[in-house]
């Protein structure tokens, strides 16, 4: 009887070591699910982020499109005034020379 009460006793010591080791297993395994959950927590927030510096990307260049726009304009806008300057420097030129031909007579 003392080798099968000797075998019971490694039985009960082997069966106690599986549940200590389940519970670790289990405790681990709880970490690790709390460990994925934070994760996925910041892979959101790191999507979300992304997101929005996508949109400030997009608005930043519509924004530069529109200033070149703009620049554009106002090159197109300042030739021609400085063209109707030039014009205008020309009548007055010829106006003074009319002028002065008429003082001249």
């Amino acid at each position: 009887m003392p080798e099968s009460s000797d075998r019971l006793d490694r039985i009960e010591a082997m069966i106690a070591e599986f549940a200590i080791n389940d519970r670790r297993l289990q405790e681990r395994q709880e970490a690790l699910q709390e460990r994925l959950e934070e994760l996925r927590q910041r892979q959101e927030a790191f999507q979300a982020s992304l997101e929005t510096q996508k949109e400030r990307q997009e608005a930043l260049a519509q924004s530069l499109e529109l200033l070149k726009s703009l620049h554009d304009d106002n090159e197109r806008r300042i030739g021609q005034l400085m063209d109707t300057m030039n014009r205008l420097g020309n009548i007055v030129i010829s106006h003074d020379q009319r002028l002065d031909d008429l003082e001249n007579r």
